[in-house]
């Protein structure tokens, strides 16, 4: 396994680095992950992806995943406070994000364990997209 040594991260910065800044704001980039890899959600975030969709049973019964999409402008976040949501808790986040239009900005931790910060979806942060 290579997991661990920075390859992920080396290969999603030199992806965005080489992106103009005309299509980072007009062509949606999007990708997928389990709601379950924490590790690769809290890299997707911390580059400026949000999770967008929670696309249940994607690669069958309980194989769900997260389509994350990449903001289109380089603005800070609304200064709304968000919220945590423990990251156990697949159920609240897919009605957050399908029922209320929330997304998901990052990955947090806690005392009480890992939790997904969620605020209200913004689309005009977003080249217009459908789930992946």
């Amino acid at each position: 396994y290579v997991q661990g040594l920075g390859l992920g991260t080396m290969m999603i910065d030199h992806f965005l680095e080489s992106l103009p800044a005309r299509i980072r704001g007009s062509v949606p980039i999007t990708t997928i992950t389990s709601p379950r890899n924490l590790a690769m959600l809290r890299l997707l975030f911390a580059r400026g992806f949000a999770g967008r969709w929670f696309l249940k049973d994607y690669f069958g019964p309980g194989r769900d995943r997260v389509g994350c999409q990449l903001r289109g402008q380089e603005t800070p976040w609304p200064p709304a406070s968000g919220i945590q949501v423990p990251a156990p808790a697949l159920d609240l986040v897919m009605r957050l994000l399908a029922e209320h239009g929330h997304v998901i900005r990052a990955l947090v931790h806690t005392v009480t364990g890992p939790m997904f910060e969620l605020v209200p979806g913004h689309g005009e942060q977003f080249p217009a997209s459908g789930p992946p």
